[in-house]
């Protein structure tokens, strides 16, 4: 009986509220095992007898000082067989043969008897007469295999049927093993050994790949605990740079439409007072022109923030799922590419002909703003910037590589880059550092695909992006 076993066994005891005359009188384990343990834990074997509360709480040290390492000594104890014949002379027979070998041996002599046993004591290996009254051992076998606390212990059918017919059916039912009558001492110990040494190494594995799993939760838990944290985490950055944002287009528009509203007052006060004079309405108009010239800018300038912050949600909304040619989605595309340039040089190499499932319009947006990026913050002004577009594929993916002779991007800001509102023009209203984070969130969350940054100052930047030629249609985003 493995430590898991008899561990089940004293919290269900002890969680009985039905009095019991001993706490281990109806646990079917052999009590050498028990007694044994107690000895060996230096606990009195009296504690068998003690009253129902006091035992409980011996039994419990009992177990906070066995699971440290008693679960090893259980593994290594004497493994338990159960010997299943309905003739005295073949029970005799094989306790003789295998008891010197250190092995608890329990005996039933009918079908109904060695299933009772098996359920109750769970033993390591089962050895089965098949010719027996009322339920033969085939019977047996296919009753052991079908309950969950006996299906995995292995069954050695041991029998005078010799014929290919019946050994095939011992198998097909779950038998590991098969031993015809009359028995080979040495035969039946070394298959017994053999069957217990898989037994035990099964229950190692067993064991091993439950830690394992365990683990594993652990370290999912964590990781969507952590993701969560850093969701969080994002979404109060998006919020402070939101409200940083537009804070102050806002706030002008707030000052200039409550000095106008001033200035109407006094226009009013003046035209009711019959005071007023053609300077006043001049100068009133003048006001009224550049007062709201300034509020639309700015009001202008919050409308396009927020239709920045829209853009960054990445969605597929209006973009269509289609079948296109990749080389003449960029030969086309190259001369649209070159108006977001401001100048510099574009250059496009791709002769790949291939036929991707994807979104080209999404494809067309990254690396349109890709291309205002470097041109906006990669080049000096007396530089002459060059940017290459390479498309390359391989293993059903599709590689685009966008590289620039630019400054390079600070380290500092590199592992920054894809984040909202990362750059190095603070307060413009076409520059809220949006750009590379609708970027990011395109190709990750329309297209499936991955993108990756490197850059060495003064030498440039070199953006990657794969992204697969058939996008299913729903993606799944990896955390």
């Amino acid at each position: 009986m493995t430590f898991f076993k008899l561990t089940s066994c004293f919290h269900k005891h002890l969680s009985d509220k039905v009095q019991t005359s001993s706490i281990f009188s109806s646990i079917e384990f052999p009590a050498n095992i028990l007694l044994s343990i107690l000895r060996e834990w230096h606990f009195d074997p009296k504690l068998l007898e003690i009253k129902q509360k006091k035992r409980r709480l011996c039994i419990w040290k009992i177990i906070e000082r066995l699971e440290g390492n008693l679960e090893n000594k259980l593994m290594n104890a004497a493994p338990t067989i159960l010997i299943v014949d309905d003739e005295p002379n073949n029970l005799n027979l094989l306790k003789q043969v295998l008891a010197p070998h250190n092995y608890h041996l329990i005996f039933a002599k009918s079908g109904p008897d060695a299933i009772m046993r098996a359920s109750q004591q769970e033993p390591d290996l089962v050895l089965l007469d098949v010719m027996m009254p009322g339920m033969d051992g085939y019977e047996v076998c296919q009753k052991l295999k079908s309950q969950p606390e006996t299906e995995a212990v292995p069954v050695i059918f041991l029998t005078a049927l010799d014929g290919v017919k019946d050994e095939q059916r011992g198998f097909d039912i779950g038998a590991v093993d098969y031993i015809v009558k009359p028995i080979v001492p040495a035969l039946v110990l070394a298959r017994v050994a053999t069957q217990l040494d898989l037994r035990t190494r099964t229950q190692k594995l067993e064991k091993a790949l439950t830690e394992i799993e365990r683990a594993n939760k652990e370290l999912r838990d964590t990781q969507e605990q952590l993701v969560l944290q850093q969701m969080m985490a994002a979404l109060g950055g998006t919020v402070a740079g939101v409200a940083h944002e537009i804070n102050t287009p806002l706030g002008n528009s707030l000052f200039m439409t409550s000095a106008l509203a001033d200035k109407t007052n006094d226009f009013k006060d003046a035209f009711q007072s019959d005071t007023l004079k053609r300077s006043t309405v001049t100068s009133f108009l003048d006001d009224v022109q550049s007062s709201t010239d300034l509020i639309l800018r700015n009001l202008h300038r919050s409308s396009k923030l927020i239709k920045r912050f829209k853009e960054t949600a990445a969605d597929r909304q209006g973009l269509t799922r289609r079948k296109f040619e990749l080389f003449e989605f960029i030969s086309e595309s190259e001369p649209l590419l070159k108006r977001h340039a401001q100048g510099i040089e574009i250059d496009v190499k791709c002769q790949l002909k291939l036929t991707m499932q994807s979104y080209p319009d999404a494809i067309y947006r990254v690396l349109a703003q890709i291309i205002e990026n470097a041109s906006s913050h990669a080049f000096k002004p007396e530089q002459k910037g060059q940017v290459s577009i390479e498309v390359t594929a391989a293993d059903e993916k599709v590689l685009i590589k966008v590289t620039d002779n630019g400054q390079g991007i600070d380290p500092e800001l590199i592992d920054h880059i894809f984040e909202p509102f990362t750059t190095t023009k603070r307060g413009s209203a076409t520059h809220a550092g949006l750009g590379l984070n609708v970027v990011f969130n395109t190709v990750t969350m329309v297209l499936a695909g991955d993108i990756s940054v490197s850059s060495e100052l003064k030498k440039g930047a070199e953006f990657t992006i794969t992204i697969p030629q058939e996008v299913p249609e729903q993606v799944k985003v990896a955390s």
